[in-house]
């Protein structure tokens, strides 16, 4: 009996001997298996998506949304740990620092000093900050104090 047409490419081939199916499958496992190599990324460091300038856009302070069309913000976080606080008129230098967390990853950011135009403790900024939310476009931040008097919020995109 004849094999079906379908079948009958592979019945030649078959009947050819044993060293050409050895090859054909070993080209075979060679072609799935280079289907499934993605070259995997490295994982970035948190603290590496915080770095850069970054505007704030958010920033509750006890039970008031701070920033009005008076009171705006930037901020820069750089490599070598400096943290800068920019308004409309002012600067102020500081310091900042991430650590990984269990829970949540911190920043600490140090920096003083009063904005005369519009009036600002720039003091408040000075505190350790949960990160509980980060892309590379957004960082929520939430004061690490478990006193609920002090409750503060700050939101920053690129």
């Amino acid at each position: 009996m004849k094999p079906p047409f379908i079948f009958q490419p592979l019945a030649i081939f078959l009947s050819a001997g044993f060293p050409r199916f050895a090859l054909f499958a070993l080209l075979c496992a060679g072609l799935v298996s280079l289907q499934g190599c993605k070259q995997e990324e490295a994982p970035v460091n948190p603290a590496e998506k915080i770095k850069g300038e970054w505007h704030v856009t958010y920033f509750y302070d006890l039970d008031t949304d701070t920033l009005t069309s008076t009171l705006s913000f930037d901020c820069n976080f750089t490599s070598d740990s400096t943290f800068t606080l920019f308004t409309k008129k002012e600067s102020f230098n500081g310091s900042w620092a991430w650590t990984p967390g269990t829970n949540f990853s911190k920043i600490d950011v140090l920096v003083s000093g009063i904005s005369s135009e519009p009036v600002f403790d720039v003091s408040k900024l000075d505190h350790r900050w949960l990160i509980t939310s980060q892309t590379d476009t957004h960082i929520r931040l939430v004061i690490d104090i478990e006193d609920p008097q002090e409750k503060q919020i700050l939101d920053l995109h690129k």
